[in-house]
This record gives C-alpha cells, structure tokens and sequence, in this order.
C-alpha cells in the first residue's frame, strides 16, 4: 500500500522497515479518489436504472453517501506539508 520501505544491509538477513515519508497524505489522497470513483459509479447506475425506480433505492443511499463524503473532503483544509 505504499506505507513502508524496506532494506537490508550487506550480508545480514534482517530486513529494515521504515514507514514511507508523507505515507498518511499518501493514503488520505488514495481514499479521497476511492470516493469520488465510487461516486462516478453510483452517478452511472442510476443513469441506467433510473433514479425514481424501485431498484435505484440503494444506490440512492450509497450515492447520497458518496456525495457526503466527498463534500466533506472538498471543504477539508488541506493536507499540511510534512518538514
């Protein structure tokens, strides 16, 4: 997921790990666009079923969801900068 890196050193089998530099902005940006797919999706099904149809009641919720949550993170601050 891009959390870590790794090395080793020459001639030793144990492995370092070191958690990635800026890794939380990393995984914060990865699920900001995780969202706004899935919103996409949602849009799209209900382009295809309809939105006042008996079968679009869920994806109306996971929409409206979606779209929550997107707001959310449109009216965040930003991510500061790490030094």
């Amino acid at each position: 997921m891009g959390f870590l890196t790794w090395r080793t050193r020459p001639g030793e089998r144990t492995v370092y790990y070191r958690m990635a530099d800026e890794a939380w902005a990393v995984v914060v940006r990865r699920q900001i666009a995780g969202i706004a797919a899935f919103l996409d999706i949602t849009s799209h099904g209900l382009d295809l079923v309809g939105a006042d149809t008996d079968r679009a009641a869920r994806i109306c919720q996971a929409h409206a969801a979606f779209e929550w949550m997107a707001k959310a993170f449109e009216n965040a601050p930003p991510l500061k900068e790490e030094r």
